[in-house]
């Protein structure tokens, strides 16, 4: 006796499994994608309110403002140049400690040249994340990935020294100068209660049950153990670094000609925290931290347009003028 053949007609259980399925993966690819896009088109629409907010205010500015702007202590200029230096040794300090703990040998000219190609790709994306990109033509495939993490972890360290100093902050001169500057307000429980919780996701970044899930970041946890105080270090030199540009931007502003006092580090570290919470698309933070300079330090003083040349011209140092210095370094040498 022959048997039936076994067929599969419309509406049997193995059909509607695979169906579901397939219809399943892709919901999850397309739910994946519209996040994605969801996300940039956020990044886009608070750009331009940002570049919008920022040409506003510069309307408002006098010309008669602009006809003041002169150099009047040349010397405080020069010492906030000379810490241009300062600034970008200590994150080569970063950067060697990186390849320390990845334990990647190199000599100092493949680590300078790296390090100067990711300036300029650096600046060149958004939030100034790309970093590890112009590093990544000096070393092997293999010690890519690692240079990945722990440059992007390094990233995460300055990322946090803004909002340790900016947290600090608020709770010290407050959102304004009505609201106080007692960390006894509400201001300033927020503001320690913020600190402990950033401080607490830093140290133990790998432990969260998120993170632990994705395989992409499960060799942290490894790379960690050959340096058990590199996280400690990283933010150490962070907040030196953090310091260094603060000192910059208080010199330059003196330079002009506006008189200012210890709480105006206070503003400072304020225009850098709200500056690393927006995001940027590229040259790094242009227009974004203008936008919030003028917000906050723009009140404390009669001349808008001293406020906005001092933050421009702290971006032409610290950033424009390294990221030019790297454009010969990057791509020169290609290890596969």
């Amino acid at each position: 006796m022959i048997p039936y053949p076994i067929t599969v007609v419309p509406g049997s259980i193995p059909r509607i499994i695979l169906s579901s399925t397939i219809i399943s993966y892709f919901q999850v690819l397309k739910t994946n994608k519209n996040i994605r896009v969801l996300k940039f088109l956020i990044k886009i629409l608070l750009f331009f309110i940002v570049f919008w907010l920022f040409f506003n205010q510069i309307k408002r500015i006098t010309w008669d403002e602009w006809n003041t702007v002169r150099i009047q202590h040349f010397p405080l200029l020069l010492l906030a140049i000379s810490l241009v230096f300062v600034n970008w040794g200590l994150e080569y300090l970063k950067w060697n400690l990186t390849l320390k703990t990845a334990q990647i040998s190199s000599n100092r000219t493949q680590k300078t040249k790296a390090f100067l190609a990711g300036i300029l790709t650096g600046l060149l994306t958004p939030n100034l994340l790309g970093n590890f990109i112009g590093r990544l033509f000096y070393f092997q495939r293999r010690d890519r990935s690692a240079i990945i993490l722990l440059t992007l972890f390094s990233n995460g360290a300055q990322f946090l020294a803004s909002i340790l100093f900016g947290v600090i902050a608020i709770g010290w001169v407050g959102l304004s100068e009505k609201i106080g500057n007692s960390l006894s307000t509400p201001y300033g429980y927020l503001s320690i209660f913020a600190l402990i919780i950033v401080l607490l996701t830093y140290f133990f970044f790998e432990r969260l049950p998120f993170i632990r899930k994705r395989k992409q970041f499960q060799k942290l946890d490894v790379l960690f153990k050959n340096d058990t105080l590199f996280r400690f270090k990283l933010l150490v030199i962070s907040s030196l670094r953090h310091f260094v540009f603060s000192l910059q931007y208080i010199l330059v502003l003196t330079s002009v000609g506006i008189s200012v006092d210890f709480t105006w580090m206070g503003w400072i570290w304020q225009v850098f925290f709200w500056a690393t919470l927006i995001p940027s698309l590229w040259m790094g933070k242009l227009f974004v931290r203008e936008s919030i300079a003028l917000l906050i330090l723009a009140p404390l003083t009669t001349n808008s347009a001293l406020v906005l040349i001092s933050s421009i011209s702290l971006w032409i140092l610290n950033q424009a003028i390294p990221a030019l210095v790297g454009i010969p370094f990057l791509g020169k040498k290609k290890n596969v």
